[in-house]
């Protein structure tokens, strides 16, 4: 219906005083975003410089992560490292170590006395 009642005849019920403030608002905002490309140009170049040294740290994170000395195995076996005693540690010569001690306790003691009887003898 519109298009149907539309004349093609301009009637100048149109208003366009809107039209010199909209040209100064568009001349600002034109002028403004001049101002800020220099801004993001300068924002551009911080950026990539911290994308510069992020990629040192990169680099300087993985060779200190090389460092700690852990192979990837031994990574797994403390990952597997429950932290509890699970009675499979064999213990069986500690008897054996302690009966040695005490033979080699007893030969000091006859050693020690006879060091003592010869010094005595020496003198």
């Amino acid at each position: 219906a519109i298009i149907a009642n539309t004349s093609g005849t301009n009637t100048g019920d149109q208003d366009i005083s809107g039209i010199a403030t909209n040209a100064t608002n568009i001349a600002t905002n034109t002028g403004n975003i001049s101002g800020n490309e220099a801004d993001i140009l300068v924002l551009d170049t911080a950026i990539g410089a911290i994308e510069t040294e992020q990629t040192a740290q990169d680099a300087a994170i993985a060779l200190n992560t090389a460092k700690t000395g852990i192979t990837p195995g031994q990574a797994a076996i403390i990952a597997n490292t429950s932290g509890t005693n699970t009675g499979d540690q064999d213990i069986s010569g500690i008897a054996t170590n302690a009966g040695n001690i005490s033979g080699n306790e007893a030969d000091i003691i006859v050693l020690d006395t006879a060091i003592g009887v010869i010094e005595t003898e020496q003198t």
